[in-house]
C-alpha cells in the first residue's frame, strides 16, 4: 500500500512525533521539507499550531525588531538585507537561505531551478526524509579529488554551504557554492567572474611554508562554467558556528530561561547584566584575531594565479567570516550540531576560553558575486568589500568586540547599538572599553601595534568583582576554585603561547599535509618555477642511492628518470656533497636551491623542511639457514640493547661471549656513508661524538665498506671464517635480500622492537626463512611514523626561508608526496608517511 493512501487521521500522529523529536531550528527545515509533497500539506497545516505553538510572540517581536532594518556604519561589517538576489521573489525573502529550492519535485524529476521562484535550486536536500524518495546525490570533480554532497547545511556570507565527503579517502569536507545568477549575471559576465574566482580564490604564503595562522584556507576551488556555479572544498572546520550563531543562539537562549541564570560565565556580574561575552571572552577573540591579520597584513602570499602579494587585506571582518573552533572537540561534529541543535553554543560560553578564532572568507573573492548592477544590495556592504584597507580590519574588529560585549547588534527598541553612546556600553571594564574605541576610530598604525597595546591592559581588567548579595552569598563556597581555574587557564595560554612563538621563531617542520588531500599524480603539481636549479645531498647517503639506482623503479630505469618523464617542466640538477651539513650550508649560501636529507637534529632558523619519507637504521649480523642453530641470531634470540651496541662500537668487546653470546670473534663493520654514520650514532647511539673505532686485530678488510658490499663480507666472515660479525647501514638497502638478520634494538626498561614484518604483519624471528620469504616481508611502517623504532628518521627536503627565492623546494617536495610520487618512494624501499 502507498503511504499517499494512509488515512490522515493514522499518519497524523505518526508526523507529530516525527517533528516534535527535533530541535526548533530543525524541526522548520524538515517542516518545510515535508511540505512539497502535496498529500502531505493538509495533514502539516493542521499541525502547524501544535507543532510551533510556542513561537507566536516570539516572531511578532523579531520582526519588530529588524523590521525595517536600522542603518549601521560601513565599518560594522553587518549586513540586514535579506537577499542580494532580489530579483528572484524568493517566498522565504532570500534564496540563498531557502530550503525549498529542492533538487528534485514533487514527482521526483530533478530539476536546475526552484519551481516558485527559478533561481539556482539546491544540490541536496536539507535533512534526509524517511520513507520518501532519495534524490541522487550529487558528485563534484576537481583536481585533488570528487567530493559526495550529503545535505544542505545553510547560507554563509555570499554563498550556501553543504556537507560533503571526498570519495577515495571517506574525508567528510565542506563545500561552499557560490552562484551567479542569469537575472544579474549575462554570459559574458558569468565567463568572466569565473576566470577571476578561479584566478584568486586561495591564498598560500610566498616562501611555501605552511603554516596555521587561524586562517581557512580553500583545499581547492572548481568552477562549473555550464551552471554559473563555483565552489570552494574546505575542511570541516567551516562549519563551525560564526560569531553570529553565538549571538544568535545566546540571546535566544536567554530568553527561553527567562531569567533563570543557567548560562552564567564564570559568576560574572557583567555577563549577567549585559548579556553578551565576558571580557576575558573578548579579549581572547580579539588577541587571536589581531594575530591572525597581523599575519595576514604583513607576509608575502601567492594566488592561485602564481601573483604574489606583499599583505593581503581581509577586507570582509564581520560576524559570519569570524568562526568559533572548539580546541577540545572535533569543528565538523560540532558544526552539524550547531545546526541540528540549539543547546552546543551553551557549552562554547560556559566553558569560558576553551575555543579558538579562525578567520575566513576574504573579501577577494566573495566579492565577485555581489550583482554587479543591483542597487537592492545594501551599498554599505558592497562598498565595503570593494575599498577594503588594512585600518578598515581593525575598525571591523572593533565593531565585533563592542557587539560580542553586548551580546546584541540592535537594542530591544529596534535601533542600532553605538559605540560613541556611552549608555550602550553598559558595565563593561573602562580599560577594555577605552581600547575598543581606539580600534573604532582607527587609531592604530597596524595590527601588531594594537595587538601589543591589547597585551598591555592590566589583568585586572578582565576579573570584575562579585558584589555581595544573596546570589553572590550563594555562590562563595566556590569563588576560591573558580579563580584558581581561571589563574591556572590563564597561565596555561601564556605557556601554549610561549611555546608557539618559540615554534614560529625558529620553524623547522612544515606540517604541509595538514587539511590538504593528496594530488594523485606528479604531473597535476602546478606553478613549477621555470629555469634550471641545483639541489643537493649526501654523497653514498639514501637519496645519492635512490635517485641514480636503476631497476628499483622499474627495469633499466632511475628515479630521477621517472620523475623527469612525469613532469618535464622540472629542471633539476643533483650535485650531491660529503655530508650532511655541507649540504646544509650550501642551501643557506644560495650555492643549492634545495638539500634532501634526514632530519636528526635542528636546522638553521631560516631553513624549513619538508619530510617526503621515513628510512631507518637497520643493524646487522650474518643469516643462514642452514647454520642457523649455531648463528648469532638464534644465539642473541634476534634483539640486541643499544648499550651492548656502545660497547661493541667502542672497541670494548672482542669476543661475543662477553656480551652472552657464542664462542665467535667479533669483526665490527661501518659503512662508508656519512651520512648513516651519523645517523647511527646520533639517533641509536645517542652521542654527539662518533664512538666508532676499528680494532685492527680484530677486522682483516677495512672497516669501511659499501653497506652490499659489508653485508656479503659479514656472511663470509660467519661462514667461512666462523667469526661474528656485526654492521648497520640503511634498512631499505637491507630489506629485500637475506644475506644478513636485522637484529631488534632495544632500549634499557623497554621491550625490543622488530623493524621488520612479513605480509600477515608478524615480526621476524631467527627462524624465519628470509631467502625462502624474500619478497614478503618489509619494514613495519607504524614504527618509522610513529617514531617508537630507535633507528627510524624522516627524510626531508629542506629549502631556505626567503621570498626572493624561487620555490623549487616546496614544489619538488609537493611531487614527491603525490599519491604517485609516495608510491615510487616505496618501491625504493623507503616508508612512504602515509
Amino acid at each position: 500500500m502507498k503511504i499517499q493512501k494512509v488515512p490522515q487521521v493514522i499518519l497524523k500522529p505518526f508526523v507529530k512525533n516525527y517533528l516534535n523529536q527535533y530541535s526548533r531550528i530543525l524541526k522548520h527545515t524538515k517542516y518545510n521539507a515535508l511540505m512539497r509533497w502535496s498529500w502531505m500539506q493538509p495533514i502539516l497545516e493542521e499541525l502547524k499550531g501544535e507543532l510551533f505553538a510556542d513561537e507566536t510572540e516570539t516572531v511578532a517581536e523579531t520582526a519588530k525588531i529588524i523590521t525595517p532594518p536600522p542603518d549601521l556604519p560601513r565599518e560594522a561589517g553587518v549586513q540586514f538585507f535579506d537577499s542580494p538576489y532580489q530579483r528572484y521573489a524568493c517566498i522565504c525573502n532570500d534564496p540563498l537561505r531557502c530550503d525549498r529550492a529542492l533538487p528534485i519535485t514533487q514527482t521526483g524529476d530533478k530539476t536546475q531551478a526552484c519551481t516558485s521562484c527559478g533561481f539556482p535550486a539546491l544540490l541536496a536536500e536539507p535533512v534526509l526524509i524517511p520513507n520518501l524518495p532519495e534524490p541522487k546525490q550529487q558528485k563534484i570533480a576537481g583536481l585533488r579529488g570528487v567530493y559526495r554532497i550529503e545535505r544542505w547545511l545553510g547560507r554563509l556570507g555570499m554563498g550556501r554551504i553543504y556537507a560533503a565527503t571526498q570519495l577515495g579517502i571517506n574525508q567528510p569536507v565542506i563545500i561552499k557554492e557560490y552562484l551567479l545568477p542569469g537575472r544579474y549575471f549575462n554570459a559574458e559576465e558569468i565567463h568572466k567572474q569565473l576566470q577571476l574566482f578561479k584566478s584568486v580564490a586561495g591564498i598560500c604564503l610566498a616562501d611555501g611554508r605552511v603554516q596555521d595562522f587561524r586562517f581557512l584556507q580553500p583545499i581547492e576551488a572548481i568552477i562549473d562554467e555550464l551552471q554559473g556555479r563555483c565552489y570552494l572544498v574546505m575542511d570541516e572546520r567551516y562549519a563551525c558556528p560564526t560569531l553570529n550563531n553565538y549571538l544568535a543562539n545566546y540571546r535566544g537562549r536567554k530568553e527561553r530561561e527567562k531569567g533563570e541564570g543557567e548560562i552564567r560565565v564564570r559568576g560574572n556580574k557583567e555577563n549577567k547584566k549585559n548579556q553578551g561575552m565576558s571580557s576575558s571572552q573578548v579579549h581572547l577573540v580579539l588577541n587571536q584575531t589581531l594575530q591572525t591579520l597581523e599575519f595576514l597584513h604583513g607576509q608575502k602570499f601567492r594566488f592561485p594565479s602564481a601573483q604574489i602579494q606583499n599583505g593581503v587585506v581581509h577586507g570582509n571582518i564581520n560576524l559570519d567570516s569570524l568562526l568559533m573552533v572548539k580546541s577540545n572537540q572535533n569543528g565538523y561534529e560540532q558544526s552539524l550540531k550547531v545546526i541540528d541543535e540549539d543547546t552546543i553554543i551553551g557549552s562554547l560560553i560556559v566553558e569560558d576560553l576553551d575555543f579558538f578564532i579562525y578567520l575566513c572568507d576574504l573579501a577577494i573573492w566573495e566579492r565577485i558575486f555581489i550583482p554587479i548592477s543591483e542597487t537592492s544590495v545594501k551599498n554599505n556592504f558592497k562598498d565595503k568589500l570593494e575599498n577594503a584597507d588594512k585600518p578598515q580590519d581593525l575598525i571591523s574588529l572593533g565593531y565585533i568586540a563592542f557587539y560580542l560585549l553586548l551580546g546584541k547588534v540592535i537594542s530591544d527598541a529596534g535601533y542600532a547599538l553605538d559605540p560613541e553612546n556611552e549608555t550602550h556600553w553598559g558595565n563593561i571594564n573602562p580599560h577594555l572599553k577605552k581600547f575598543i574605541r581606539r580600534l573604532i576610530k582607527g587609531e592604530f598604525l597596524s595590527a601588531e601595534v594594537a595587538r601589543q597595546e591589547l597585551l598591555k591592559l592590566p589583568k585586572a581588567a578582565f576579573e570584575v568583582p562579585i558584589e555581595l548579595s544573596a546570589e553572590a552569598e550563594t555562590e562563595t563556597p566556590t569563588k576560591f576554585p573558580r579563580l584558581l581555574i581561571f589563574l591556572l587557564t590563564t597561565l596555561g595560554l601564556g605557556v601554549v603561547g610561549g611555546l608557539a612563538w618559540l615554534f614560529f621563531a625558529k620553524p623547522q617542520l612544515s606540517n604541509a599535509n595538514s587539511n590538504t588531500p593528496q594530488l594523485n599524480l606528479i604531473k597535476e603539481v602546478g606553478a613549477i618555477p621555470t629555469g634550471n636549479f641545483t639541489y643537493t645531498a649526501s654523497k653514498n647517503g639514501i637519496w645519492d642511492y635512490i635517485i641514480q639506482q636503476p631497476d628499483l623503479i622499474q627495469k633499466g630505469q632511475t628515479l630521477e628518470q621517472r620523475l623527469t618523464i612525469a613532469q618535464p617542466k622540472l629542471q633539476l640538477n643533483y650535485q650531491p656533497t660529503t655530508s650532511t651539513e655541507e649540504a646544509i650550508a650550501q642551501v643557506q649560501s644560495g650555492k643549492s636551491a634545495f638539500a634532501i636529507v634526514p632530519l636528526i637534529q635542528p636546522l638553521p632558523a631560516d631553513l624549513q623542511a619538508q619530510p617526503i619519507a621515513y628510512d631507518g637504521i637497520g643493524v646487522f649480523v650474518a643469516f643462514s639457514y642452514s647454520q642457523r642453530q649455531k648463528g648469532l641470531p638464534e644465539k642473541l634470540n634476534g634483539q640486541i640493547t643499544v648499550e651492548k651496541l656502545r660497547q661493541l662500537y667502542a672497541g670494548n668487546i672482542s669476543n661475543w661471549q662477553e656480551l652472552g653470546g657464542p664462542n665467535l670473534a667479533v669483526n665490527i663493520y661501518a659503512p662508508v656513508d656519512q651520512e648513516v654514520r651519523q645517523v647511527f650514532t646520533q639517533q641509536i647511539l645517542k652521542a654527539k661524538n662518533s664512538p666508532i673505532k676499528s680494532k685492527e686485530d680484530s677486522l682483516q678488510t677495512s672497516q669501511e665498506l659499501q653497506e652490499f658490499e659489508m653485508m656479503r663480507t659479514v656472511l663470509r666472515d660467519f661462514e667461512s671464517q666462523q667469526a661474528g660479525g656485526i654492521g648497520f647501514g640503511s634498512l631499505s638497502k637491507i630489506v629485500g635480500q637475506c644475506s644478513v638478520y636485522p637484529l631488534a634494538l632495544q632500549i634499557e626498561g623497554q621491550p625490543p622492537i622488530q623493524p621488520v614484518i612479513l605480509s600477515n604483519n608478524q615480526s621476524i624471528e631467527p627462524n624465519t626463512d628470509l631467502c625462502d620469504r624474500k619478497g614478503s616481508y618489509h619494514p613495519n611502517s607504524e614504527l618509522f611514523r610513529t617514531g617508537r623504532y630507535p633507528g627510524a628518521y624522516a627524510i626531508a627536503v629542506v629549502y631556505p626561508i626567503d621570498n626572493n627565492r624561487p620555490p623549487i623546494g616546496e614544489k619538488f617536495a609537493q611531487l614527491l608526496k603525490t599519491k604517485e610520487g609516495q608510491r615510487l618512494l616505496k618501491l625504493t624501499g623507503l616508508v612512504p608517511l602515509e
